[in-house]
């Protein structure tokens, strides 16, 4: 019995080990490039999408709180103190979303739009998730984010984060200052 008890932290150690190890020698295949004209992203099934200076951007940023709400996946182990920083650049048909999770005193550096920088628009997770007794018994899922939400004032926020959801790319937060700080001195006209 205690051979048991104590191969359980041993295994969860290796385990741990194991994924940082993996995840910096197994790349996903999805990739953000900074460019001197402006920006790249590859996705897994191999499609590239330029956003370049000659493109005519339009940016979305959002944030939100990652308490009060059921969360799921990645979003279930950053601190619930901490806000997730989003941003969509369209340019005709072509879309890239890119987000980090922050603590609120580096993520407020961001919040606090000054000397021309990118607005974030806060919204709120409370305003789609199900926080029932019954859907917290069942596992984590992403809602389906009903019409009122979608036409109302923050409607292109939630169709952004929607697609966050399934393309976006996540960055630590150091490469995401490094993009943020490219795109508004590359692509973006603020």
């Amino acid at each position: 019995m205690a051979a048991c008890a104590g191969a359980l932290p041993l295994a969860l150690g290796l385990v741990w080990v194991a994924e940082k190890v993996m995840k910096q020698y197994w790349p996903s295949g999805r990739a953000v490039v900074l460019t001197r004209d402006g920006i790249q992203a590859k996705t897994d099934e191999a499609e590239l999408v330029e956003l370049g200076r000659g493109s005519d951007v339009e940016p979305v940023a959002w944030h939100f709180d990652m308490r009060g709400w059921q969360r799921g996946g990645r979003e279930r182990r950053v601190p619930r103190t901490w806000l997730c920083l989003a941003v969509e650049l369209k340019a005709d048909k072509k879309q890239i979303a890119v987000y980090t999770y922050l603590p609120p005193g580096q993520a407020q550096t961001w919040l606090d739009a000054e000397n021309g920088r990118l607005q974030f628009h806060k919204i709120s997770p409370k305003d789609v998730y199900d926080n029932s007794i019954r859907s917290r018994m069942s596992g984590p899922s992403r809602p389906e984010i009903p019409a009122a939400v979608l036409t109302g004032a923050d409607g292109k926020y939630w169709l952004a984060e929607r697609r966050r959801w399934t393309e976006g790319f996540e960055l630590p937060p150091k490469e995401f200052e490094q993009f943020m700080d490219h795109i508004q001195t590359t692509l973006l006209k603020l």
